[in-house]
């Protein structure tokens, strides 16, 4: 194939592939709070599957949407998260990226010498975490947590958090082995 009859397929496809890519800016694609690698507040399940990619799984949870990919996995920390996206009224409401290495200590000799250990390296990893979330996005702001919400889920509380550009992090250390980053759009900017 000579260059003019190359050129001639060539420059029309670049140009419409820039002139698609301009149409589906972030800005443009999608109304809602940008949250994570993609997924914004208000997308619906079709939507996320795409963005998600890898395997990824949807199903109802008290008949609202959630989506999860377990591969590949999110690493996060020197940890392995699964990326899990929740819905209300069928939208996406909040991306949560979840480590649970509690079962790393099942059938192990001494068991509570185990999960000590794993409760210092949850403890390095979300300093490594909060390090990594305070040099991205500034310093911490105070949340406030439901206190009825604290007393039914007594073991869980709000380690750190991030308000940036409309979107709210948490890091959320729930017990031994089990901690996750929860993006969500901040309702105290609306």
């Amino acid at each position: 194939m000579n260059f003019k009859k190359l050129r001639k397929f060539f420059v029309p496809a670049v140009a419409l592939a820039s002139i698609i890519n301009a149409n589906t800016s972030k800005k443009d694609s999608y109304e809602g709070v940008f949250l994570w690698s993609g997924v914004y507040s208000g997308m619906t399940p079709r939507q996320v599957k795409k963005v998600l990619g890898g395997d990824v799984e949807c199903m109802k949870i008290d008949e609202e949407p959630y989506c999860k990919r377990r591969n590949p996995s999110v690493p996060l920390g020197g940890e392995k998260a699964v990326a899990g996206v929740k819905f209300q009224n069928k939208k996406v409401s909040e991306v949560v990226l979840l480590v649970i290495n509690a079962n790393e200590c099942n059938g192990v000799f001494d068991e509570e010498k185990c999960l000590d250990g794993l409760k210092h390296r949850d403890r390095e990893t979300i300093r490594s975490v909060k390090n990594t979330l305070t040099s991205k996005y500034g310093p911490q702001v105070a949340l406030s947590v439901d206190q009825n919400w604290l007393k039914y889920r007594n073991r869980t509380f709000i380690d750190y958090g991030w308000l940036v550009d409309g979107a709210l992090i948490e890091v959320v250390y729930q017990e031994r082995g089990l901690w996750y980053v929860r993006y969500t759009e901040d309702k105290t900017a609306l």
